[in-house]
């Protein structure tokens, strides 16, 4: 197996962040994807950390380029929750307010908010 340039891997992201965009049709002007477009963004500017980053010096990255990465993949997955996958992580009979966030986003059709308090709203 060859070892990948730093310019295949960035060309890598690149072209699966192009073609991630590509396919969101009204999904990218919600504020989630402006999210996505920043980190990326930073991305292009900085490139993958290495351990040369203090911040990188312990963390090796290599490991996650041993498989076939998919970023339209992850997203197909975090969009496609539903209450059902959601509902077995509650505790049953627990009488709590359930706030859902996917992917760092709060998402209210997956959160359980009945019976809120007055004043929490």
């Amino acid at each position: 197996m060859s070892k990948l340039t730093k310019e295949q891997i960035d060309q890598f992201f690149i072209s699966q962040f192009q073609s991630f965009e590509s396919k969101l049709n009204g999904e990218s002007k919600k504020p989630l994807h402006q999210v996505r477009r920043n980190a990326f963004e930073a991305f292009r500017e900085n490139g993958l950390p290495v351990a040369k980053n203090e911040e990188y010096k312990y963390t090796n990255i290599a490991k996650a380029f041993g498989r076939n990465l998919n970023v339209e993949a992850l997203a197909e997955e975090a969009s496609e929750f539903t209450a059902d996958d959601i509902q077995k992580h509650f505790i049953p009979d627990l009488d709590a307010i359930n706030l859902v966030f996917v992917n760092g986003q709060f998402n209210e059709s997956l959160s359980h908010l009945q019976n809120l308090p007055e004043g929490l709203h």
